[in-house]
């Protein structure tokens, strides 16, 4: 997966059966809050490629069935692998049909007709040029720029500077109502003309132009937050670092293991701050698989559905379904295995090569594994660390990487060989003779005869 965007997320501070708490302030948790209500009110209305809508089940996500037959000899067919049961999903709301009649009547709501419309994000790339001309040109054809410098904090570019404040003061109201909206309307001119529109766009611009509305007229807050920048990948979220005023992202180099902790100034707002304090790195959450949902009986009966709705003869569904379910059967034992042989690993450098060593604690910032929580660490100083080498080289472990952590990260170091590292005592010593003298790791190739 690629860096993730700098969206803005808004919500109007609304209470109801969906949204309680922190969810009522938090665009992010609000988002969070109504996700299924806002998945299931899309499908309802646009329910294609194999996403949305089927009976009782929403599918979020989907992977390729296996038709029977030589590999390849023909297409895969779309299967179902996430989502949710939509009664189960909206029961203490009394079901989808009161959590209509719950979002229509809410004013907080922009979408009558649909579900949640109480929060949403928009996208712009902050650092364009484009956009930076953009706003310039409308602030000034509009003679608003007193208006806009006492009622913005001063940022360049500007995109910032209009969601640095939250939730946004009622006389910023009015002025971020019209910027956004002559944004939108300039952008559906430009797409017509060039035949590329862009609904969704256009759609997200309508929607927090119509919340600002509300907010005004209603005395509802509006709170507003731009996502600083980061990456998904692997099952982990990283946010890189950022100015936590205004979300610029800082001048220096992604994936360090530290980053600097005296204050730095923020090239766009001019605040200072610690960009090691705005880094951070956390798990998400699984996705909801419907084979686990379900249940093996249910599901398979819904997976033949799916696939005749998409169009499968019903032989054509059984069998494809059939397939499909031994080769998950096959996968599933592959990595059981993989699991089980890597705790045998995993015990036998325990009881073997780490036994009776005082381990250090784990470098500040270290991401584990929840299932690795709770676990001994597997840093160790320098000495003991050699140890560890020399009882592998005894017990024919071979070691593929090594790892230094520095106190101020100046001295962090990553060695490795191609397949393995040939004298890792050597390459301890060449790193300690260069100064490297805090606390030391290393990737362990347990070969498989030992364990079996």
């Amino acid at each position: 997966m690629a860096d993730t965007r700098q969206i803005v997320e808004w919500t109007l501070g609304q209470t109801c059966k969906l949204r309680k708490g922190s969810e009522v302030s938090s665009p992010e948790k609000a988002l969070g809050a109504v996700a299924r209500a806002r998945a299931y009110s899309r499908g309802l209305r646009n329910n294609k490629d194999g996403f949305g809508v089927f009976g009782d089940i929403y599918v979020s996500s989907r992977t390729s069935g296996y038709r029977p037959g030589p590999k390849g000899s023909k297409p895969s067919a779309p299967y179902p692998c996430g989502g949710f049961v939509i009664s189960e999903a909206f029961k203490e709301m009394g079901g989808p049909s009161a959590l209509f009649t719950m979002c229509s009547s809410c004013p907080a709501n922009t979408t009558p007709n649909e579900l949640a419309g109480c929060c949403g994000s928009l996208f712009q790339r902050p650092d364009s040029a484009e956009t930076e001309k953009q706003i310039r040109a409308i602030i000034e054809r509009l003679g608003i720029e007193d208006d806009v410098q006492s009622a913005f904090p001063p940022t360049t570019p500007i995109w910032y500077g209009l969601w640095a404040i939250d939730p946004v003061p009622r006389r910023s109201l009015p002025l971020l109502r019209t910027i956004v909206s002559e944004m939108r309307a300039e952008d559906a001119r430009d797409m017509e003309a060039e035949n590329k529109v862009d609904h969704a766009q256009l759609r997200d611009f309508a929607l927090f132009v119509r919340a600002a509305g509300i907010a005004a007229q209603r005395s509802l807050p509006l709170h507003v937050s731009l996502a600083p920048l980061g990456h998904a990948d692997f099952g982990f979220y990283t946010v890189f670092p950022h100015c936590p005023f205004c979300k610029a992202a800082t001048h220096t180099a992604h994936w360090q293991r530290k980053y600097p902790s005296a204050l730095y100034p923020c090239h766009v707002c001019g605040r200072e701050y610690s960009p090691a304090e705005t880094a951070s790195q956390e798990r998400m959450q699984d996705l909801e698989e419907l084979r686990v949902i379900l249940g093996p009986t249910r599901f398979r009966d819904f997976a033949r559905e799916y696939l005749v709705t998409l169009g499968e003869t019903s032989e054509g569904a059984e069998s494809i379904v059939r397939e499909t379910e031994v080769q998950e059967e096959r996968r599933q034992e592959i990595l059981r295995h993989t699991r089980e042989l890597q705790a045998k690993k995993d015990a036998y450098l325990a009881e073997h090569i780490f036994v009776g060593l005082e381990p250090v604690s784990l470098p500040l910032g270290e991401c584990v594994d929840d299932e690795a929580a709770g676990t001994p660490s597997r840093w160790f100083e320098g000495d003991v660390f050699a140890e560890v080498l020399r009882r592998c080289a005894t017990h024919g472990i071979a070691i593929h990487s090594i790892t230094h952590d520095s106190p101020d990260g100046n001295a962090d170091r990553h060695e490795f060989g191609y397949a393995e590292i040939e004298d890792p005592l050597a390459v301890l010593h060449t790193l300690r003779e260069e100064g490297c003298n805090g606390k030391f790791s290393a990737s362990y190739m347990v070969p498989d005869k030992l364990v079996r």
